[in-house]
Formats: C-alpha cells, structure tokens, sequence
C-alpha cells in the first residue's frame, strides 16, 4: 500500500513491473521479470486501468493513512518538543504502568503538558513558583519556556516566520532565565494583580483577562527585559492564573494565546474552569515534590533515631545482663519496691515548664521570621534586580521638547488671558500642569498619560477633596492639615480602584485640601483646571500622533478602568 500511495502521489514514477495486489494483506510483491501480469507505469496507465470503484476506495484508504500519519508526525512533534526543551519523562508503557516512576520534575512537567495540551487555544505555559526566603519568583526547569504546541511551531515553520523561530529558539535554550519580583515582568505583574485571589472560589465565576504583551514591552514602567521581547515575537497575548497551596506553597502559571485568537472558545466557562484547575494542579504537584523530599529527609532522620535507639537499648540490656549475672548482695534482699506510692498527676511545676518551652520556641521562631524579614529587606533595598533602562536619542530629545513648549505656550496663554479677563481675580493652578505635561510627551505609553487617567483623574482628585473637606473641616471642625490628609488619601484610593491613575490629580487634590480661598471660588478654580486638562488632552493627541514614533492614546479614551478579573467587587 505504501508503494501504490507513492505511485498515485507522484508524477515522477516512470515504470514498476509486475504489481501483483493480494486482497487479503498489504503487502506488495514485486517482480522485474513477468512483463505479461498487471502494469501500472504511470497515474493514467493506472487509471485507464482500474474501474472507478476501485479507485474511490483507494482513495478514501489513502485519505485515511494521510491522516494517520499527520496524528502520528504530531504526537512525534509533541515528544521531540518535549525532548528540546530539556525534559526526561520516562516513556509510559501500558504493560508495565504498575512499574513506572517518575522523578519529582517529570511529574511536574507532566502537569504542565496535560494543561497545555487539553486546555483550548493555549499555545504555551510557563510555571513561576514564589521563594519565601527572597519574596522573588523562579521559573521552573532547566528550559527557558515549560510548554510549547508543537502545532503552532509547525505552522511557524510553514510560514518561514524566522524571527519569531528565532525568538522561540532562544527561549527554549535560555536556561537561566532570571528571577522576577512581584509587580516586574509577566509573571510578577500577573502574581500582583491576581495573587490576593489566588485559589479563591470567586475566581471561576470572572472570565481571564488576556493581556497583549505589546503592553508590558512599550511600557515605559517596566523596566526592559530581552525575554519579554522574545515572549513579543513569539505570542499575542497572556494572562496569569496564580495559586496558593495551603497558604505555604504560592506561584503563578502563564498561559500564551495567539495574537487572533478564538476569545468564545478560550473564555467558555468550561475551558476558563479547566485552566484554574490545572494551575491549582500543577501547584499541588510542586508542593507535594517539595514536603515529599522534606518528608523522605524527614523519615531518614526517624529511621536513623530508632537505629541509634535499638543499638543503646542493645547495650542496656547486656549491662543489665551483666549486673544480673553477678551474686546478689544483703541489701538487694531487703529492698522494697515503692512505686504504689508515687503520684503520677502532672504538678503545676511541669504545666509552668512545658508553657515555658512553648513561649521560648515561639520567640526563637518569631526571631527567625523577623531575620529572614530583615535579610529581605536588605537584599530587596540593596541589590536591584534590573539594569536602569537606556536614554533616548537626540532626535526623541528634540521632538519633546518642542512639543512641551507648544503645549506649555497654549496652557500659560490660555492662563494669562483668564488673567486679563477677570482683573487677576482668578487663574489656572499651574503646578500639576508640570507633570502632566511631562507624563503627556516623555512618557507617552504609560497608564497614567491616558486621556481617560487625565480627566478621569482630575474629576476625582477635586470632588473627593472637596466633599471630604466640607463634612469635616467645614461642619465637623477637624484641623484642616488632618483633613488634607484623609482628602488626599480618599481621592488616591479612588482613583487606583477606578483605574485612572493620575499622578497630577493627587497633587491638585492636596493644594484644593489646604486652599482657604472660600468655597465658591474654588469650584471656579476646579472648573478652570478641568477645562486646562482637556486642552492638553487634545494637543497631546495632535501633537503626539504627528510624530511617527509615538501613538496617543494607547487605551480607549473615554472609559474607566475595568477591575481585574478574579478580585471581589
């Protein structure tokens, strides 16, 4: 069959004597002398020859061996993925499962395959698992990325997308991949929004929120990574599914997806439920090989103790064999045994000295926890993990300092005509117009440059103040430097849990908590902010675009800030 498969696929087969076709087997007997039997030279002898039921019903055989052997080249994919990418997972035979034995991160990988491959959409996954001594996130394995489709990296070679092969070759082989702390990279940035979460009951009831990884790349607070611009070319978008054993055994797995995606298929409640299992799977497989090799040390040390025991007891009794076999003496004849009179109640004495043990171990082990703490304190404060990110050009230099000059030119216009307009009675609070200039044209992709950040911000750092400092200060009496700070603090929680942080809002707020200009003008002097802010809205957005390096906004501009996904409202 396999000759006959070739033949019909081919163009090129110019002559094969003597075909003989047993009905009842597939093998092909070949013979270069009988020139007289069945000849099939070329795909026209043959179909010339053949009747068309013949041939229907080669082709649907044939049509069947493609996709038998498309499965099996996919699986063999899938195992020399696996083999690449560092992992020794011990190969499964039915007959012999009961003998099988896997080492501690076989099984761990194994959890992984099992997430990536039944999970639908998922194209990659990456374990992260958090140090309790260092507060810092590790990958795990030798290999620079846990799971790969093997599908998807056959699609990359069909298409010849050599720099994403590239990337993809340098991630498998980075095989010492850094750690990343809480609120840096992906994994951080994933463990910090949905860490507090983790392994909770309320997440199976959010749908993922899938994040591009343009976003993590062009974001100027984050500090550059060459892995996340490898993770760019690569994938589209991922999101961070954390967990937490017990409360001792705590990390997050990162599932890629596509840049188009099927969002139906990915985000169906059976598929989202099956991924938070699997992350709570592959949590648990980890924590029990971690307390596994702590409980093997542990019973070596009992098995050791109860030897060391044994041998003591052995020695015992060969004294007490030696005493006995010595003659006895007058004394031993008038001894009486006084153990009926002992009293066996626990005295207050032994109470008092087993609380006492107790209170000390608890000190040495708060004592130890507040070292550990310190020690962590010092190597967080004293020993960054990143490099400080790179200047920008002379020409990037140029261009926004031009364009701050523009805006600045349209905002103190703007604020000596009001000026001239009112008798100098009133003008734009020019203080946080500063910063948002420089958050506008320097930091142009970051969250709180965001048209909706700026308004949205603005709006919310002057009506929280403003009411706080009315029901306190003005009706309650409270002193205005304590109301300052209870203003202050409400509009900055506001804003963070809202999603339009705005670093300029947060100054406006505490110079309107400590004004004693009298309510009505003040509101004037809001309402003049506000209409400042949107002009540098707008001249961000024509001026930002004009320049082909920059993009404003990066978000929809008139929107609040969705929570994330698995927090409790």
């Amino acid at each position: 069959m396999r000759l006959i498969q070739k033949l019909a696929e081919s163009s090129s087969c110019k002559s094969l004597k003597s075909c003989t076709i047993s009905a009842g087997s597939s093998i092909i007997n070949t013979s270069s002398k009988d020139s007289n039997s069945d000849i099939v030279s070329t795909p026209l002898l043959q179909k010339k020859r053949n009747t068309s039921q013949y041939n229907s019903t080669l082709n649907s055989k044939m049509s069947r061996r493609k996709a038998y052997n498309k499965s099996s080249t996919t699986g063999s994919s899938a195992i020399s993925s696996d083999i690449e990418s560092g992992r020794s997972l011990t190969i499964i035979n039915e007959q012999q499962s009961s003998s099988l034995q896997l080492t501690d991160d076989a099984l761990i990988q194994h959890a992984i395959n099992m997430a990536g491959q039944d999970a639908f959409g998922i194209i990659g996954v990456d374990l992260w698992v958090l140090s309790q001594e260092s507060g810092k996130l590790s990958h795990f394995g030798k290999a620079g990325l846990n799971w790969m489709c093997p599908i998807y990296k056959r699609q990359l070679e069909d298409e010849r997308n050599h720099q994403a092969l590239d990337a993809l070759e340098d991630l498998y082989h980075d095989s010492r991949v850094q750690d990343e702390i809480v609120g840096q990279g992906l994994a951080g940035n994933f463990y910090q929004i949905y860490g507090p979460t983790a392994s909770s009951s309320a997440n199976l009831n959010h749908k993922l929120t899938w994040h591009d990884l343009r976003e993590f790349t062009t974001n100027p607070f984050q500090m550059p990574s060459q892995r996340m611009m490898l993770l760019e070319k690569v994938f589209g978008k991922a999101t961070g599914i954390p967990f937490n054993v017990l409360g001792r055994f705590k990390g997050v797995v990162v599932y890629y997806v596509r840049k188009k995606y099927d969002e139906v298929g990915v985000n169906s409640d059976a598929n989202t439920a099956y991924m938070h299992f699997a992350a709570e799977n592959i949590g648990s497989v980890a924590a029990m090989a971690e307390t596994r090799r702590d409980a093997i040390a542990r019973r070596k040390e009992k098995v050791d103790g109860a030897i060391r025991r044994f041998k003591l007891a052995l020695k015992t009794m060969d004294a007490f064999q030696n005493v006995a076999a010595e003659e006895p003496s007058d004394k031993d004849e008038h001894f009486q045994d006084d153990d009926d009179n002992i009293d066996y109640k626990p005295s207050s004495t032994s109470i008092l000295d087993k609380f006492m043990r107790r209170l000390t171990l608890a000190g040495v082990e708060l004592k130890r926890k507040a070292r550990a703490k310190a020690k962590q304190l010092k190597e967080k404060s004293l020993n960054p993990p990143l490099d400080a990110p790179p200047s920008t050009s002379w020409s990037i230099a140029a261009t926004t300092t031009l364009s701050c000059f523009i805006a600045f030119l349209a905002i103190l216009g703007m604020n000596q005509g009001i000026k001239h307009a009112t008798n100098n009675d009133y003008s734009i609070i020019l203080g946080p117009f500063g910063a948002l200039i420089t958050l506008q044209y320097a930091l142009t992709a970051a969250p709180p440059s965001q048209p909706s950040n700026c308004v949205f911000g603005m709006i919310t750092c002057l009506a929280v103040p403003f009411l706080v400092k009315t029901l306190l200060y003005e009706l309650a009496g409270m002193p205005q430097w304590v109301v300052a700070c209870i203003g202050t603090s409400l509009a900055i929680g506001t804003m963070c849990k809202m999603g339009t942080v705005h670093p300029p809002a947060g100054a406006t707020a505490i110079v309107f908590s400590m004004s004693n200009r009298g309510f009505t003008k003040d509101i004037a002097l809001a309402g003049l902010m506000l209409a400042a802010d949107v002009v540098a809205v707008i001249l961000a957005i024509i001026l930002n675009n004009s320049d082909d390096t920059k993009q404003y906004p990066m978000y929809p501009m008139w929107h609040l800030g969705k929570p994330p996904k698995g927090f409790n409202k």
